[in-house]
């Protein structure tokens, strides 16, 4: 079946959203195209600068969307359209993103050598190995922090080693008791630890929000190993690592165009993928639905043709359209609308759409009570239950009362 009949098949982009320039703009210049599609990304590019760009704006977007956009992208097409001081701004994060990379890079391989040293498996996710995988450049894309994955039983054991080369745990930053710490165990993804001297955070998970125990590890069956730096490093496999990032944008609503840009390499590499194989593993995984979204938002965004087995996923899965809708209109709001009550409550929700077989009682559970309380309002563990009870009361008093709205 041709590209064409396959994109004829595919929910159509929602009339109402009128994309601006920028917005266009942004879109194609954040990812770095294959040789096959190199001209669709061109015209992309060229069909956007044909209007008047806002250059403040563009720039504007490119932070609002973590996009580091290299000025030779904008140049090869629109030549002097582009303002030399905006090439000085883009330039200018491209060196300060590779030093940041620089950084991180280091601090990533010293971690790997001291969990290694004393048996700990780790598996980095997003951040610089994830630059290198998509793009063979650490520094092509931005990233805050480390994220480490490692075995539930080697929880402790990896905790007390952060501590020991200089990190402090920060969230949580309040006494564990036995029944708050079993109660993050079995609703949080990560601890975050920062290092003072290095202003380095590192996010150390167990588990990933919404997947249960059986998943996680299953993904842990999809490595493979990676050398860079003289350290080998376990990595996800391409099939795993496309899955892992359309779970990842969708628990976020798909906020910042980074996140899809990603996926739109990843599906548009000429190499392609092994989709038995991937539609196996995202039914195991439960990320049927996350996927057609991706798929679909990659289509109307991208243009990049999709193949027939996608396309097949995206007919089966009748609630694709609406969560891509959904996640189009939060990727075109402004910055500070994104976090504004009324979103968030969306976006509390919305995780709850994008799986089949979701255990009700964990979210429920999960949704009850904030860790957040256990600091505020210290209770014993004798008096935990009163935690669900009071939720109502605690969740006004945090949005209203301290917030002053």
């Amino acid at each position: 079946m041709s590209a064409q009949t396959s994109a004829d098949r595919l929910p159509p982009f929602p009339p109402r959203f009128r994309l601006t320039p920028e917005f266009r703009l942004v879109l194609a210049s954040s990812w770095i195209a294959p040789v096959a599609l190199a001209p669709l990304q061109a015209e992309a590019i060229a069909a956007a600068g044909r209007s008047a760009v806002n250059w403040k704006a563009f720039l504007s977007l490119t932070d609002r969307h973590r996009v580091l956009v290299p000025p030779e992208t904008l140049d090869r097409v629109l030549g002097a359209q582009v303002p030399a001081w905006v090439r000085e701004q883009l330039a200018s994060r491209k060196a300060e993103a590779c030093r940041q990379a620089l950084r991180r890079a280091a601090e990533l391989v010293r971690l790997k050598n001291a969990f290694g040293s004393q048996g700990i498996e780790t598996i980095p996710l997003k951040g610089v190995i994830l630059s290198l995988q998509l793009y063979g450049d650490p520094a092509a894309r931005t990233s805050r922090d480390l994220d480490l994955l490692v075995k539930p039983e080697r929880l402790d054991d990896a905790g007390k080693i952060l501590e020991t080369e200089g990190y402090r745990c920060i969230d949580p930053d309040f006494e564990l008791t036995p029944r708050r710490r079993r109660w993050i165990l079995e609703n949080g993804p990560h601890f975050t630890y920062r290092h003072g001297l290095r202003r380095q955070l590192v996010e150390l998970h167990w588990r990933l929000p919404l997947w249960r125990k059986e998943q996680v590890a299953d993904l842990w069956n999809c490595c493979t190993t990676r050398t860079w730096m003289d350290t080998d490093f376990l990595a996800l496999s391409d099939e795993a690592l496309l899955l892992f990032l359309c779970d990842h944008g969708a628990k976020h609503r798909w906020r910042r165009v980074k996140w899809l840009a990603d996926v739109a390499v990843l599906l548009g590499r000429e190499s392609g993928f092994p989709w038995e194989t991937v539609l196996a593993l995202a039914g195991r995984l439960d990320l049927c639905r996350p996927l057609a979204q991706a798929g679909t938002l990659v289509s109307w965004l991208y243009g990049i043709p999709l193949p027939e087995p996608l396309v097949g996923l995206i007919g089966r899965q009748r609630s694709a359209a609406g969560l891509a809708t959904a996640a189009a209109k939060a990727m075109v709001l402004h910055e500070d609308e994104q976090f504004a009550l009324r979103e968030r409550l969306r976006a509390g929700v919305a995780p709850r759409h994008l799986r089949e077989r979701l255990p009700r009682l964990a979210t429920l559970q999960a949704a009850l009570i904030s860790a957040d309380e256990f600091k505020e309002f210290p209770l014993s563990d004798r008096w935990f239950w009163l935690y669900f009870p009071l939720r109502p009361l605690l969740w006004f008093y945090h949005h209203y009362l301290r917030s002053g709205k």
